[in-house]
């Protein structure tokens, strides 16, 4: 083995692959000795800079033998930082399952990292589409919010935000959001109506305290 090889900076310890597999509900592929072992070659080969010959191990598992296999892989690979390389399969993987919301989701992660906004903004409002628990259609139209706020986009942004709150009345980040939003589009008072209501939740929000406490202080 080549002792300049570092394994810690270069394959992600087992409790960072168990939280990322969890949360895409892939756990079952760390009890299954050939997809960690094609895991480890690609993530070996990448690191390599061998970056054809893990395109070819991804292209040859990815429809008819191992799909969820790819799948972790291509999370693995933009968590790492190589986007480039996961793009594309990951455009594949969600042509073979359309409906798979979570795929969506990742795909607008990696188009926000690489700077497609709108690209992400089309891939998350599909993902709405195709979710049936309200909490989580909530969360996805909050990070829309998010984008839509980093594009200085207020009114769609403001939109997104009363969709969220329409699924979830009691998502105090999204009242947060809604107040901060409306304040920027000179809307004060409605906006401090949205603070008092995040407060109505949590009392305990920094931000929302924060921002009464600053208004008191200024007075």
């Amino acid at each position: 083995m080549n002792e300049n090889f570092a394994f810690p900076n270069i394959f992600p310890n087992l409790s960072v692959w168990k939280r990322l597999l969890r949360a895409h509900r892939l756990s079952s592929v760390l009890f299954h000795p050939i997809k960690t072992f094609l895991i480890v070659k690609v993530l070996f080969l990448v690191y390599k800079g061998r970056e054809i010959e893990a395109q070819e191990i991804l292209q040859q598992n990815s429809q008819k033998r191992f799909p969820l296999f790819c799948v972790v892989l291509i999370l693995l690979l933009s968590s790492m930082g190589y986007s480039n390389l996961a793009l594309p399969f990951f455009l594949n993987q969600v042509a073979l399952q359309p409906k798979w919301y979570r795929l969506r989701i990742r795909l607008a992660l990696l188009y926000e990292e690489e700077g497609r906004m709108d690209d992400a903004i089309v891939e998350l409002k599909k993902a709405v589409l195709l979710i049936r628990n309200d909490a989580e259609k909530s969360d996805v139209y909050y990070y829309i919010a998010s984008i839509l706020d980093g594009q200085g986009k207020l009114q769609k942004e403001l939109t997104m935000l009363q969709k969220a709150i329409e699924l979830n009345p009691c998502y105090a980040d999204a009242h947060y959001a809604m107040g901060y939003c409306l304040c920027h589009m000179r809307f004060i008072e409605e906006g401090e109506v949205a603070f008092r209501r995040v407060l109505e939740i949590d009392s305990n929000h920094s931000y929302a305290k924060a921002y009464f406490s600053r208004t008191t202080r200024d007075l």
